[in-house]
């Protein structure tokens, strides 16, 4: 059931708009969905419907519209409860409550999230199918609730905005700003958005004529100057300021935010993409590794086997280039990686047998397409919000397990095959090796009877010295381990 406020009043079942009778009736109705879940007094709703001079035939009517709304949304959903009555509803069963939660959620993102944040900004907005209770609009009782609701949208659709300014869409807010400064000529934030988007967009005198258009508004009806930001704003727009360039830097088609690691052979940037406002991590290879030979040669060629490579559990290769003394990666974003999940201690073995299917299959997939990973550790496997295992950074190229220095502690090295310590190239067997150490590392607390003594015999096979004495394929080493 689908309670709607966002627009005239309305209950939606199964895809059908209940009949909820006349003006007082659904009154009744839109103040105890207001107030959901919270006993309203007799007294109170008497009060919100007829006012302080209530009829004599008050009660026996409230009755009446409750029990009329009982039979429409059923006994349960509608209790009498002294000393009233409450209506029980979920929070993703009433329109403004999912729109709040859907801003709150999008103004936490805007710091670091932009392309997130104007989702579900978006998402809040949609819901909105006209003014608040506008069927109930002329009701005294309403008022607070209708211009609470109606301040609410202004703000959501100002951190929208604001959000699509950070993913550098200035030209398409323009048109939209310029409506709803009309609508709302006093309201300086958004005065301030427009003034920001035409001045990215190259219209420095529109800009300066939209702030003239606020002062003259705010100083003829108030008696009011602009705020000190917005007066601040005029100024850096004027001496044309730096800082109210677009956030990041420019990259062929992306902007970078922000280094989120680095290495000796590369430096991996979060950045975004605005005309998807997809969050993407962009690895740059320097100078030593883009300007191989070798690696000049095979870099677009293994680019492209990789991105070719479908498979749930493998982080996808959206984009490539190389130039001089740069090579680029464009993959899906994701903020956690294996190795610290290691270091926090054990997992458990369900989790760790899920880690191993997820990470097996994507593994055997690419091998059945003749693509190996060659630097298979806990570092790049990744994470999701919900606890799945993707693989990612291929060896694309390079040999990336044997192009930076080792590990002091050893910890990157033991993963490598000893073939692969030795100088050779990576190969099925290889990932095989690294394969099964990762697993004793997250199989590390399956150590009892003779299940354990089963996992650690498949494990020693799976990184047995010589390569034709292990596993011939990672979907055989699963389905020992998972036995």
């Amino acid at each position: 059931m689908r309670f709607q406020l966002l627009g005239p009043l309305e209950v939606v079942r199964d895809g059908r708009r209940l009949t909820l009778g006349g003006p007082r009736q659904r009154l009744v109705l839109a103040h105890l969905v207001i107030h959901a879940n919270q006993v309203i007094s007799t007294e109170r709703l008497i009060d919100e419907v007829w006012g302080e001079e209530p009829p004599d035939a008050a009660r026996p009517s409230l009755q009446s519209y409750v029990s009329h709304l009982r039979k429409a949304l059923g006994a349960q959903r509608l209790e009498g409860r002294a000393p009233g009555y409450v209506l029980h509803a979920g929070a993703e069963e009433i329109d403004s409550w999912r729109f709040e939660a859907l801003v709150e959620q999008g103004r936490r993102k805007l710091g670091d999230d932009p392309a997130g944040a104007a989702r579900s900004l978006r998402d809040a907005v949609a819901l909105w199918h006209g003014d608040p209770l506008a069927d109930l609009a002329n009701e005294l009782s309403l008022q607070p609730e209708i211009e609470r609701l109606t301040q609410l949208r202004l703000g959501a659709l100002e951190h929208r905005f604001d959000a699509e300014l950070a993913l550098g869409q200035h030209g398409e807010l323009v048109g939209g700003l310029e409506s709803l400064v009309a609508a709302h000529p006093l309201r300086e934030r958004l005065h301030a958005q427009l003034m920001l988007a035409l001045y990215r967009a190259g219209r420095q005198v529109e800009a300066l004529h939209a702030y003239h258009r606020l002062r003259e508004a705010l100083g003829s009806e108030l008696g009011l100057d602009p705020s000190s930001e917005v007066e601040e704003l005029q100024r850096r727009i004027l001496t044309h300021d730096s800082s109210l360039d677009l956030r990041g830097t420019p990259l062929r088609a992306y902007r970078t935010v922000a280094v989120i690691g680095s290495g000796p052979t590369a430096v991996v940037h979060r950045a975004f993409e605005p005309q998807t406002e997809r969050e993407v991590a962009i690895k740059v290879l320097g100078a030593r590794i883009a300007n191989d030979p070798d690696f000049v040669r095979r870099f677009d060629s293994e680019a492209r086997m990789v991105a070719r490579l479908e498979h749930p559990h493998i982080v996808p290769l959206y984009d490539w280039w190389r130039e001089p003394d740069a090579a680029h990666l464009v993959m899906r974003l994701m903020h956690r990686d294996l190795s610290a999940r290691l270091a926090g201690g054990q997992i458990s073995s369900a989790t760790g047998l899920r880690w191993a299917e997820q990470i097996g299959a994507a593994l055997d997939a690419a091998h059945r397409q003749g693509v190996v990973h060659g630097d298979l550790r806990p570092g790049n496997v990744l994470l999701d919000d919900e606890d799945n295992a993707y693989l990612s950074d291929w060896s694309i190229g390079y040999d990336a397990a044997t192009s930076e220095p080792a590990d002091p502690s050893g910890s990157d090295r033991r993963h490598l095959a000893p073939e692969r310590r030795s100088g050779g190239p990576p190969s099925i067997a290889a990932d095989v090796y690294s394969f099964g150490i990762l697993l004793a590392d997250m199989l590390a607390g399956v150590s009892d009877g003779s299940a354990g003594a089963e996992l650690r015999s498949a494990l020693e096979q799976s990184t047995a010295r010589t390569p034709d004495r292990r596993q011939a394929t990672a979907a055989y080493l699963v389905a020992a381990v998972r036995r």
